[in-house]
């Protein structure tokens, strides 16, 4: 038997509801996981560069996250945080060594 069209759009309405709050909820989740893989970044940066202030450290992190900021595929913005920071303190240690 085939339920009233009504009940059907309601009930494919509050499906989309669903949906659209999973991916709400993936979004801010995903945000989370970055905000803390970004903090796990910095905590290692730190770590090999031990001889810098800290907040040197910090200041790189901050300024290779925000090179990303508008992107839209943020899968592989943690590494590319890592490696762009670690490349600008590096050159700051050698650009100071010599």
């Amino acid at each position: 038997m085939l339920a009233p069209a009504n009940e059907i759009r309601t009930r494919s309405r509050r499906q989309d509801l669903t949906r659209e709050r999973g991916v709400i909820m993936l979004v801010n989740m995903a945000t989370a996981t970055e905000v803390t893989l970004i903090n796990q970044v910095q905590e290692r940066l730190a770590s090999e560069f031990a001889h810098l202030p800290a907040e040197d450290v910090h200041a790189a992190v901050r300024r290779a996250y925000a090179r990303f900021d508008a992107k839209p595929i943020r899968d592989f913005v943690p590494l590319f945080v890592e490696r762009h920071a670690r490349s600008e303190l590096a050159h700051s240690v050698a650009v100071a060594a010599s």
